[in-house]
């Protein structure tokens, strides 16, 4: 189990500019009705989803369709905040109001 709440990680991103990353939260506790906030101190961006999530749910937020999905179902009305994009270099992200396993999927860009 992997509490995020309040975490930091460092995502480092290669190439020369900016990325849309996939971001995918597989919960691994019942947290019920939460607030999930994804921050990249590294943009000033702050996220945030409002909803309910269970063991073995799947949130996944597509930063470049600026489409979230819950249980592969739409999940847009939860919603605030900014899509998150990852500065080439390192970002420092800090998440907050999750239990369960992160995943960053994106492709380096060069200018």
């Amino acid at each position: 189990m992997a509490d995020w709440t309040d975490t930091t990680i460092t995502e480092t991103v290669g190439g020369t500019a900016d990325v849309l990353p996939v971001i995918t939260l597989t919960c691994d506790e019942d947290l019920g009705a939460t607030t999930i906030t994804i921050t990249n101190n590294a943009t000033g961006e702050v996220f945030e989803w409002v909803g309910t999530i269970t063991t073995s749910d799947v949130l996944v937020i597509n930063c470049e369709t600026w489409l979230i999905t819950l249980n592969s179902v739409a999940s847009m009305s939860g919603h605030d905040g900014d899509f998150i994009t990852l500065k080439p270099g390192s970002n420092e992200i800090v998440i907050s109001g999750f239990s369960g396993t992160l995943k960053m999927t994106y492709r380096d860009r060069y200018l």
